[in-house]
């Protein structure tokens, strides 16, 4: 924002009689131009006054939200039109493992990153330290902070990193903030910084609880894997976010075969036994990130994020050949037909998704009878 002043001929006039003779007009006009504002002052301050907006309008998400992601993303658009501020990574701190639990750039993506405690990097420092830590240099960024654990973005100049804590004052997690400027943030936003640790691990800690809560409403009391209504709700969800942010994920519907075989011959608790065993390949084969399923009876749903169709079809192939290989004690053969939609390419609905996995499904299934 620029403001100018304009002085007229006669305002300067007067000013140069009240002035000894020897004064030039041209001195005359730099002492009135001294007693104003400058450019650059109003600059700073316009500055200054958007950054307590931005700060006051990121905070004040905190105070009731429990979804993280939406939490995230919401702030990451106002951060990066005030603040310079390009992406958002929270990590979870559990069992010497940092998980990244959400990451928000200017592209909506999702993806699985596991970091190791046994190792010399920055990001280790900045949870046992609870320091906040502010590095300006992209290669530092990428060798000494994250190593090969996280690929980070070639245009990125500038990370701050939050340590996060609890009630106990016990390390949870991490909060990085990137940004394509460098030098964008610096030790003058430090109060901010903090509060913005204080209340990211607020919101972190409130989220956790309700997720536990929530989970034990949306998990099958057989498999442990999420009942029908949980995976319609994250279909529901995750094509809303896809469809305001970008972003893909692929939808399985899955069914054992020669599943009424087993309960024929071995009895209904064989059967229960079975689901069980099939339930946990699929949980062990998938990522963190991709949710699994228990659709109804022997059927299944997995919600693949950011994988090609190709790489699907690869990992369901690879779950049938650990269920060949695998020793249920019976003599009946147990593997998965499945059918595959994907968002957006194949429908742009949940309803529609189910629909045409389930119709690829049917025609799998006939192939085994």
């Amino acid at each position: 924002m620029t403001q100018k002043y304009l002085i007229d001929k006669q305002y300067k006039y007067k000013m140069f009689l009240m002035l000894s003779p020897q004064f030039q007009t041209i001195q005359v006009e730099e002492t009135i131009k001294e007693a104003l504002p400058s450019e650059e002052k109003i600059k700073k301050l316009t500055k200054i006054l958007l950054q307590l907006h931005t700060n006051y309008e990121i905070l004040k998400h905190f105070n009731k939200t429990t979804d993280l992601e939406d939490f995230m993303m919401d702030a990451l658009i106002k951060a990066n039109k005030l603040l310079g501020i390009d992406q958002l990574f929270l990590f979870l701190y559990e069992n010497d493992l940092l998980k990244l639990i959400s990451m928000v750039s200017n592209k909506h993506q999702k993806t699985s990153i596991c970091i190791d405690k046994n190792n010399n990097l920055n990001i280790w420092e900045v949870i046992f330290s609870g320091k906040v830590l502010i590095i300006n240099d992209h290669e530092e960024i990428r060798k000494k902070f994250y190593g090969p654990y996280v690929k980070v973005d070639r245009q990125i100049k500038s990370i701050l990193a939050l340590p996060l804590f609890n009630k106990l004052k016990k390390p949870i997690g991490l909060l990085t903030a990137h940004s394509k400027n460098k030098d964008i943030f610096n030790e003058n936003n430090l109060p901010f910084y903090l509060e913005l640790a204080l209340e990211t691990s607020k919101t972190l800690e409130r989220s956790r609880q309700f997720s536990i809560l929530k989970e034990l409403s949306f998990l099958d009391d057989l498999t442990g894997l999420y009942n029908r209504r949980f995976i319609n709700t994250i279909l529901e969800n995750e094509t809303k976010k896809a469809k305001r942010y970008g972003g893909t994920f692929t939808l399985v519907i899955a069914d054992m075969n020669h599943f009424k075989k087993i309960n024929d011959k071995y009895g209904h608790l064989k059967g229960d036994e079975t689901l069980k065993n099939v339930s946990e390949v699929i949980r062990k084969r998938i990522r963190g990130s991709d949710i699994a399923g228990r659709f109804g009876g022997d059927e299944f749903a997995i919600i693949f994020f950011n994988t090609q169709k190709e790489n699907v079809i690869k990992i369901m192939e690879d779950i049938n050949g650990k269920l060949k290989s695998l020793d249920l004690g019976i003599d009946i053969n147990v593997s998965l037909s499945y059918g595959i939609s994907c968002f957006p390419s194949s429908a742009d609905n949940p309803k529609l998704l189910i629909e045409i996995a389930d119709k690829e499904l049917y025609l799998n299934k006939k192939s085994h009878h």
